[in-house]
């Protein structure tokens, strides 16, 4: 499908359901389920976050969403994938604001041209005590990435159509406080899990819905 018409489609996404009922997120996995429920006994005070799924068209207009990848010196998730995004500042206002900001510092994209769509589900981090503040956003026009050094290693253009592959999802193992095995995404030698998986799997079940697909998972012993 290409851009146009898959943006004809998207902005449906506004009127669409995202209670906890409906969306069972095969990203989360039961270390984290059991840090945040340690954490919420202690009544942490989260960080505000935001961060943004920028929906785009690539030179050959096919629908592409941006992701990060970190420098390995950063003081919170080095090294990981993610969405452009950062921490809320008093200045912003509003989460959304924190979410277009960070989105400019990061790789240049200038405000004016992101057109929003809908606020996602917030995601709690409890390794950073993070409580992150998705959007879903789109742009008309190619990117021109100029990318912040000191906070983007380079840029990922990850064409939407790969969430339809069978393939697309894996499982691999972590070693963090505990070994275990969780779901991911793996497109390429990329892997992205975690809260950035999280996010990006609710946007998957946005536009399968959307579109009237299944969903497609991969065998569980893969």
């Amino acid at each position: 499908m290409d851009y146009s018409s898959f943006i004809k489609s998207l902005v449906k996404i506004k009127d669409l359901d995202l209670s906890d009922e409906i969306i069972d997120n095969k990203m989360n996995f039961s270390s984290r389920i059991k840090e945040l429920i340690k954490l919420n006994n202690k009544k942490v005070n989260y960080r505000k976050s935001s961060v943004l799924i920028l929906v785009y068209p690539s030179k050959d207009q096919i629908p592409k969403i941006a992701l990060l990848q970190r420098p390995q010196n950063l003081e919170f998730h080095p090294g990981q994938i993610c969405f452009p995004g950062g921490k809320y500042q008093t200045t912003d206002r509003t989460n959304l604001n924190a979410a277009l900001r960070e989105t400019n510092e990061e790789i240049g994209i200038q405000i004016n041209k992101i057109k929003f769509v809908k606020k996602l589900s917030k995601i709690y981090i409890p390794p950073s005590k993070f409580k992150v503040h998705p959007f879903l956003a789109y742009m008309n026009e190619t990117p021109n990435f100029i990318i912040d050094k000191d906070e983007v290693d380079f840029v990922i253009e990850f064409p939407i159509s790969f969430l339809f592959y069978d393939n697309s999802k894996k499982k691999i193992r972590i070693k963090n406080d505990s070994d275990e095995i969780i779901n991911c995404y793996k497109y390429g030698d990329k892997i992205i899990w975690g809260a950035t998986a999280m996010i990006l799997y609710e946007f998957e079940f946005l536009i399968k819905k959307i579109f009237n697909k299944n969903y497609i998972w991969c065998n569980e012993n893969n």
